[in-house]
């Protein structure tokens, strides 16, 4: 499987903990909550790439 999908998936997961837990805590406000989750999405796939490429790396 690609490192982009690994990471993909990663970061969807990550974020979808990230909602319930945004959610809960700031009483439903969801236009800040979409917010944090566009810029942590970003981070989280742009991590999670870099982590996966890097042990894929390993192998070679």
């Amino acid at each position: 499987m690609a490192s982009w999908v690994i990471a993909l998936f990663f970061a969807i997961g990550a974020c979808a903990w990230l909602y319930t837990y945004l959610m809960r805590n700031t009483g439903n406000n969801s236009k800040t909550v979409y917010t944090v989750l566009a810029g942590a999405f970003v981070v989280l796939f742009l991590f999670g790439w870099l982590v996966v490429d890097y042990i894929f790396g390993l192998g070679n």
